[in-house]
């Protein structure tokens, strides 16, 4: 009994003293907890202030030194294909007996293309010519009539003057006279309308076939032989042969530089490396207000079955050349928008900062811009200007003054 009654106090003091490490541990856990708190509060304070103290960062470029050369300007243009082309369409009604030539098929001037049912226009025609001729036997009638009436008068004119017939007689015979000059205009007149008859029907029935305007190729092929045709129904595409055309824009800025025959030389992607050469025959007489650009017009020195009307094509024209010029990457210079206008110009790097310059562009050859407005020499930023504002800090970064 000594020994259980001395065990059981023994255990209470061990579970009350577990208690209190606990408490400590827990308390312990508590302040570090907010000790961290309070030094990552200190800490997120303090990064603006030192951000604050350290100053705006510097933007990393990239710049090109400004030099003077002579430069040949060249101009890319993206432009388009075209030739001349005609819409064959019916003029007459009828069914489309035959189509003799599908689409990619050359022709020559002059070729029945297709062909139109006639027979109605074919039997029209013969019914036309057959009054055409009766009316020319009653044209022939009447004037025989006229002329021995006329011989009639004559003779009793002059019996009268002998005062051998009555007066009467003869005013009969000048009224049957004038009988038959009416009926002799009538005679000529009816002979016209049916010979007029004759060349409209004659007209229809050429109508009904549909030749060649000029050599060429099939664009496009509308109707099927067996379909009805009406006046105005597309039939076929035809697209004339010879050199092609092309029609590209030009800036407003490069047109005191083109003129009239210039050369220029062509490639579609069509054709890859392959280039063709032209030379320009019209520039339109106004510039477009939605892109200040005007229209030029270009006709290649030779036909290639290579190059088809509507492909795209880029368009590269000689512009001259800039002696002495300031130059520099044309990746340098850039355009700053605002609310007034449009500015182009480039950053100078100076003493550690950016500062916009606006140039007046003189002319580019591939990736060189000459331009007015800087000195040789200053330092242009030619990569990281994306983002870049006038007076703002930058470094330079490698590779440098290239």
């Amino acid at each position: 009994m000594t020994v259980a009654q001395s065990s059981t106090p023994g255990n209470g003091s061990n579970a009350g003293g577990r208690r209190v490490w606990v408490i400590v541990g827990v308390a312990s856990a508590l302040l570090m907890a907010l000790t961290a708190a309070l030094q990552l509060g200190w800490l997120a304070a303090a990064e603006p202030e030192a951000a604050a103290a350290k100053g705006p960062q510097s933007i990393p470029v990239r710049v090109a030194v400004a030099a003077r050369s002579s430069l040949t300007l060249r101009a890319r243009y993206v432009g388009e294909l075209d030739a001349d082309a005609a819409e064959l369409s019916s003029q007459v009604t009828g069914k489309l007996e035959a189509v003799t030539v599908d689409i990619g098929d050359s022709f020559e001037q002059g070729k029945l293309l297709a062909r139109i049912d006639s027979a109605q226009a074919e039997k029209q025609v013969a019914e036309a010519r057959a009054q055409v001729r009766a009316a020319e036997a009653a044209k022939s009638r009447v004037a025989a009539q006229r002329s021995a009436a006329t011989v009639e008068l004559e003779r009793g004119e002059r019996l009268l003057a002998g005062q051998l017939i009555a007066a009467q007689e003869v005013d009969a015979r000048r009224s049957e006279l004038a009988v038959l000059d009416a009926e002799a205009e009538a005679a000529d007149a009816q002979a016209a309308q049916t010979r007029a008859r004759v060349a409209v029907l004659q007209e229809q029935l050429r109508q009904a076939r549909l030749v060649a305007p000029f050599d060429g190729a099939v664009s496009q092929r509308h109707l099927n032989p067996g379909a009805l045709v009406q006046p105005g129904s597309m039939i076929l595409r035809l697209v004339r042969a010879g050199p092609s055309r092309v029609r590209f824009r030009v800036a407003e800025r490069d047109l005191g530089r083109i003129h009239m025959g210039a050369a220029f030389e062509l490639t579609t992607q069509a054709t890859g490396p392959r280039r063709f050469s032209g030379k320009i025959t019209g520039i339109a007489a106004e510039i477009s207000h939605e892109d200040r650009s005007a229209l030029v017009l270009g006709v290649l020195d030779a036909e290639s079955e290579a190059l088809r009307s509507g492909m795209y094509a880029e368009v590269e024209l000689a512009l001259g050349a800039l002696e002495n010029a300031v130059v520099v990457p044309s990746a340098a210079v850039v355009e700053r928008h605002s609310a007034q206008r449009t500015r182009q110009g480039l950053y100078v790097a100076e003493n550690g900062k950016a500062r916009f310059v606006v140039v007046k562009v003189l002319g580019q050859a591939d990736d060189l811009t000459a331009v007015e407005g800087i000195q040789t020499g200053a330092r242009v930023v030619t990569l990281g200007h994306e983002g870049l504002k006038d007076g703002a800090e930058v470094r330079v970064d490698a590779p440098r003054d290239q």
